[in-house]
């Protein structure tokens, strides 16, 4: 539904940093580049290796040091360092030369480091910072049609990940001075060592965040809420599970959500507070289910769990068995539906509702029955272990009812291809009976439609049995501090009385509108669940 801004609970996630990669091998560029670059890049190199020499306590003497790294790192990537990770770089000016070489996490993937935005630049409330050494980048390995292949869940933005850089240099013995360049992961290391002393590494967690919402707001990049509200088929290629990291082979899975007229930037600075604790980094790895928000939640829903299916089988293919058997769904306003969808029985209730009668005696086609199954008819997910609603209308919103949500069916253009073969036979392009005639009839309902109070799929869904041990938890916005009990008491869009279901093993009422999902004590909340979450877990 309506929310703030997001991508997503966004920087999002967590790559384990240990083994790293320094490779031997020599080139000298010199020759190949300009000689005042060359004069420039020895003189970064020198004025990093002055700073580093000083005890580094001073803000001044941190920052003297950072802007070097910066340069440094900027010269680098020109001679094309990260593409080129397999080899050590001589730099020489004049009389002065350093031998370069590079160092990262075996796991981190990266075709260039982006420098962290300034500070009095930011979209977020409030920079995640840790005070240390170093310089703080974005480690980003972009996106294209090759990579999505081998990597399914890869971004629109790619993979981004907050690391900070530093530099250390020895001396060789002869003119030519060592220079060793190392990224670091801040969310999994504290500490660093220059110059044989150990020092706090820093780290701005949020820089990942940044970059998220900057690359958010380009026009061809990612998806727009309303517009795919609006015109759901031209963003149907965006619909899946999108991640900002590889997959992990000992996370769990957390998969967040978004609802109607949005998009998984809402969960923005709840990923960068999330992704800012050093044991949720550690256990816990961020999904996003992307789809757009106009189609009915049942295809929503059908398109979820096969997703699903398709991460866990991805996961079990790289040796991550125990985790990835616990997965916890985070749903925000119509994403709890369609998360709801994928821990609850159906039946033949759907079937009934929709055609009047169970499936056997609907007397359709083998086709017919096996286009409306997998929208129709589904059991719960065996492999999520907890779900978190938020602002989540179980009982519908009665501003779907009013003239808001009048207004909304106005705006919805219900794609063609919505339901691919299912909508072919509903359109009469191939021969339909007389049950799927009536259906046509009644016409298909928009997501909006599914948020009425009176809709069949509100009241047949909370009729559905849940996935039996399934912990569920609630977080309810309360707009203006109303009573519970006041029929009022609402978060201006969904009233508490349906936001409420009994069987939770909690329920968070927050002083918050219906964008709870940024409300810092929601995220406290969030925050504690997943916690609670990984010290449940066996072997862990």
């Amino acid at each position: 539904m309506l929310n703030g801004p997001l991508i997503l609970f966004a920087g999002v996630c967590l790559i384990g940093l240990s083994a790293c990669n320094i490779v031997p091998k020599e080139r000298t560029t010199s020759s190949s580049v300009a000689a005042d670059e060359s004069s420039r890049f020895v003189h970064a190199l020198t004025r990093a290796e002055a700073a580093s020499t000083s005890d580094l306590s001073t803000p001044e003497q941190r920052r003297n040091y950072a802007d070097a790294i910066n340069q440094v790192v900027d010269l680098w990537q020109k001679r094309e360092g990260p593409t080129s990770g397999d080899r050590t770089m001589i730099v020489q000016g004049g009389e002065h030369a350093y031998r370069l070489s590079a160092s990262w996490p075996k796991n981190l993937r990266f075709d260039e480091l982006v420098p962290a935005a300034p500070l009095n630049k930011r979209y977020l409330p409030e920079p995640l910072l840790r005070d240390g050494v170093g310089a703080a980048f974005v480690s980003r390995w972009h996106y294209s049609d090759e990579r999505k292949k081998r990597e399914p869940f890869l971004s629109d933005g790619g993979y981004m990940t907050a690391v900070t850089v530093i530099l250390d240099f020895r001396n060789r013995g002869n003119a030519t001075r060592e220079a060793i360049l190392r990224v670091h992961d801040p969310r999994t290391e504290k500490t660093t060592t220059i110059a044989g002393r150990n020092h706090p590494l820093y780290s701005d967690f949020s820089s990942a965040s940044e970059l998220i919402h900057s690359l958010s707001e380009q026009k061809n990049l990612g998806m727009s809420g309303l517009g795919a509200l609006r015109n759901s088929e031209k963003f149907l290629d965006k619909l899946g599970l999108i991640s900002l990291e590889p997959l992990s082979r000992d996370r769990i899975p957390v998969i967040c959500v978004h609802g109607l007229m949005s998009r998984p930037v809402t969960w923005l600075h709840a990923f960068n507070v999330l992704g800012a604790d050093p044991e949720i980094a550690k256990n816990y790895q961020v999904f996003f289910f992307r789809y757009p928000s106009g189609v009915p939640v049942i295809y929503s829903a059908a398109k979820f769990r096969a997703q699903l299916t398709l991460l866990h089988e991805e996961f079990t293919r790289i040796g991550n068995h125990r985790a990835a058997n616990h997965m916890v769904l985070i749903g925000h306003s119509m994403g709890g539906l369609v998360s709801k969808m994928q821990l609850v029985s159906s039946g033949d209730q759907l079937w009934v509702k929709v055609f009047g009668a169970p499936r056997d005696q609907l007397g359709l086609t083998q086709e017919e029955l096996d286009d409306f199954r997998q929208y129709l008819e589904f059991s719960p997910n065996p492999h999520v272990d907890r779900v978190i609603f938020v602002c989540t209308p179980h009982r519908g919103s009665s501003m779907a009812d009013g003239f808001a949500g009048a207004i909304g069916r106005r705006l919805i253009r219900l794609p063609g291809r919505v339901l691919g073969n299912t909508f072919d036979l509903l359109q009469g392009d191939v021969p339909r009976s007389g049950l799927i005639k009536q259906l046509l009839e009644k016409g298909l309902p928009s997501s909006i439609d599914n948020l009425s109070s009176k809709s069949r799929f509100v009241v047949e869904s909370n009729r559905m049995p849940i996935k039996p041990g399934l912990h569920m938890h609630s977080i309810i916005g309360n707009k203006d501090g109303r009573p519970l009990t006041d029929l009022k008491c609402s978060d201006g869009v969904v009233p508490y009385n349906s936001a409420h279901i009994e069987g939770v093993d909690s329920e968070f009422v927050v002083r918050s509108d219906h964008g709870a999902q940024t409300n810092p004590e929601a995220i406290a909340e969030i925050q504690r669940i997943l916690l609670l979450h990984k010290d449940t877990l066996p072997n862990r």
